[in-house]
């Protein structure tokens, strides 16, 4: 992993590329080789295949922000809205210093339960123990 930090960081994309093909050769059930081959199915808009992929990763390596990320963009593909605002849900009190989860909750509260006050108390709650640029000016 030490070598894929130091080829990101000299923005050496080919011999990037090319140590990650080699990981995912050596070990296609590593935590990174699953993620990558996830997140191409998706790109690739091959959600069922994804699906499936994901259903392994949990299997093997368990379940953490990445896999419920995951699972709300199948949701939100296969339009399961009721199964993706409780995904949603889940996450943020699992994961509630997530920044990446605080745009979803307060939408899901402002829009879907029509709680402002509910909604801006995500923000608060957040704020509260956590610093971040990208959500002070958002």
């Amino acid at each position: 992993m030490k070598l894929a930090e130091v080829l990101t960081k000299d923005n050496n994309r080919t011999q990037l590329l090319e140590e990650v093909e080699k990981i995912k050769k050596a070990d296609p059930e590593s935590l990174l080789a699953m993620d990558l081959d996830i997140k191409e199915l998706f790109e690739n808009e091959k959600f069922d295949d994804g699906a499936q992929l994901l259903e392994k990763r949990i299997r093997v390596h368990g379940e953490d922000a990445s896999t419920a990320s995951y699972r709300i963009q199948v949701l939100l593909h296969e339009k399961k809205y009721e199964e993706l605002v409780k995904e949603a849900e889940r996450m943020y009190q699992q994961y509630p210093d997530n920044a990446k989860l605080l745009d979803m909750m307060y939408i899901i509260k402002k829009d879907v339960y029509k709680d402002k006050k509910g909604a801006i108390k995500v923000y608060e709650k957040y704020l509260k123990n956590n610093y971040s640029y990208d959500v002070y000016t958002t």
